[in-house]
């Protein structure tokens, strides 16, 4: 989610390519096969294309091992994030017997310049090419420039022949350039949908919607499928056959693993409720946020805008932050990442004994915003809409498909979104019937994407639903009464009224206001416009030592990300 998706920041552009030819042969330009074609060195090589360049392993492996990742944590973020050569972050699962980490300790893509270097000379061989220039673009924040200036620095120096050439967009136009695949080289994070290594490892599998690499293997492929079925209950197996399909993608460089991410943060000592992140899911359960003041007010600065408000539509962590905030689905990620209560009751969910029918009881008391009650039929709505191929929802595919009955086949254009395996057997019954037994899917029913809906409002709207403050309803702690979409914009979350729970909801407002130069955001931290402020390079030094300094652990990982698919 954190995307990313589960997607963070995420960084990319599309720009022209200039290559130079040099001796070669055109037998020896082959995607995915770097590593084989050293033959006929003599013969001249027709100039490759640079989505030709980033389907050569060598050319991928040289820019993996061609920068310093320790030096790129002390220079842009100053923090103690962790470098990583792996995508599954440590820490975050453990195998179901010797409670090993699932992170093996891979350095097949560790900083090595004169390995690098080797794998850069033989790029050039098979590709034939002398110099190249590739695009990198980093956010319109004072952090994603030191981003795309450190990459921009040091592969140049360490790779002949490079140039990177590094642009600015917004967070939203950074978002619409990825879903198109219309980038060269990028750097991204991610975060979990779920506490489970799969929501890392099938990333990079051929058929996943949020594979914008365009990164393909039968072998990782078979053993990512068979995590999900054949070995869905065999844990030991299933854990092992995560980790073997992490190995091949590792020594293939289908990403470049740069970092783990650990935040910096200031907070007043008044906070409380945010002094750790989730392990998965929205960075903080604001239903659980207070502050020590008469005014039941908090006020943040957030890096960028929220690019949707539509609970199908989203693939990032700052909207899923909100949409967490004024939804509520089945389920919700409560402190510490513990699924608990929504919607529905947990504790008297009904799960068949073969793991394939869940039924769900509904909180009678659950009203939207306009005082309508929530019943299980907004539940059938939404999930259906979700997998319509017409709404496009990356989620709605991604969760749904292979797992719930006729998902696929929905989402394929063969069945009608009415044919998914949910059903409302009454206002406040809902039932998920599933193909198999999914290890997971308490977190997909806590979910974003599949919070209820109300058909009569949504279908009222329009076009403009989700597009303003007053063209949703919300059935969640808070509701987004005030929203600035602009790209230095603003937002306030009222307590919502209608909500089941409001007496667990400590706070009245929180105002957001965007505001990308981090010196700025800091300064107004200082002044007290603000309670709590992210830090970055230079400032955490200059702030360890205060007693309102704090570093958060993450199980967020962020990689280069190399564009196989690019028409350039």
């Amino acid at each position: 989610m954190k995307n990313s998706k589960w997607l963070l920041l995420v960084l990319a552009m599309l720009l022209s390519a200039v290559l130079v030819a040099c001796s070669g042969d055109d037998d020896t330009t082959e995607q995915n096969d770097g590593d084989n074609n050293t033959e006929n060195q003599g013969e001249e090589v027709e100039k490759a294309s640079i989505g030709e360049m980033m389907s050569n392993e060598n050319f991928r492996k040289a820019i993996a091992k061609g920068f310093d990742k320790q030096q790129f944590i002390n220079i842009v973020y100053g923090n103690d994030s962790i470098p990583t050569n792996a995508f599954v972050p440590r820490d975050f699962v453990q195998h179901p017997e010797t409670g090993e980490d699932f992170q093996q300790g891979d350095e097949a893509l560790a900083f090595d310049v004169e390995a690098a270097q080797e794998h850069w000379t033989t790029a050039k061989e098979e590709l034939g090419f002398d110099e190249v220039t590739i695009s990198f673009l980093s956010g319109d924040t004072t952090v994603s420039k030191d981003i795309s200036e450190f990459f921009k620095t040091e592969l140049e120096k360490n790779l002949e022949g490079l140039t990177i050439e590094s642009v600015n967009v917004p967070w939203s136009q950074q978002l619409e350039i990825m879903d198109a695949k219309e980038y060269e080289l990028t750097f991204s994070g991610w975060g979990p949908d779920y506490k489970d290594a799969v929501t890392f490892v099938d990333l990079w599998t051929t058929d996943n919607p949020n594979n914008d690499i365009g990164y393909s293997n039968e072998e990782y492929d078979a053993l990512v499928k068979a995590a999900g079925t054949e070995l869905a209950l065999k844990p030991v197996e299933r854990f092992e056959a995560l980790q073997e399909a992490e190995k091949i993608a590792l020594e293939e460089a289908a990403i470049a693993p740069v970092m783990q991410r650990k935040a910096s943060v200031l907070s007043k000592p008044y906070v409380t409720g945010m002094d750790a992140l989730n392990p998965f899911g929205p960075d903080y359960s604001y239903k659980y946020v207070n502050v020590d003041k008469d005014e039941k007010v908090l006020n943040l600065s957030a890096t960028a805008e929220i690019p949707s408000m539509d609970p199908a539509l989203p693939t990032d962590n700052v909207s899923f932050q909100y949409l967490d905030s004024v939804y509520e689905g089945l389920y919700r990620i409560g402190q510490g990442g513990v699924i608990e209560s929504g919607v529905a009751d947990k504790d008297a969910t009904e799960v068949s004994e073969d793991g394939l029918t869940y039924t769900f009881h509904l909180n009678e008391d659950a009203k939207w915003s306009n005082g309508d009650p929530v019943t299980a039929h907004d539940f059938v709505y939404a999930w259906q809409r979700a997998i319509d191929p017409a709404t496009a929802s990356v989620y709605g595919e991604y969760l749904l498909s292979g797992k719930v009955v006729n998902a696929t086949e929905i989402y394929n254009e063969e069945l009608a979104p009415e044919e998914l395996g949910v059903s409302a057997t009454d206002d406040h019954t809902f039932v998920v019937e599933l193909l198999k037994p999914v290890p997971y899917f308490d977190s997909i029913a806590a979910f974003p994407t599949f919070v209820p809906l109300n058909q009569e409002f949504v279908e009222a709207q329009g076009e403009n639903f989700a597009l303003e403050a007053d063209t949703m309803l919300y059935n969640g702690p808070y509701a987004l009464t005030e929203w600035d979409t602009g790209t230095n914009g603003s937002w306030v979350l009222s307590k919502n009224d209608q909500y089941w729970d409001k007496e667990n909801v400590a706070l009245d407002a929180i105002n957001v206001q965007v505001v990308k130069d981090q010196d700025t955001r800091l300064q107004l931290y200082q002044e007290g416009t603000i309670d709590r402020v992210g830090l970055s390079g230079t400032q955490v030094d200059a702030n360890k030592t205060s007693p309102e300094y704090a570093s958060l652990s993450e199980m967020v990982v962020f990689w280069l990300k190399f564009n196989q698919d690019s028409v350039n």
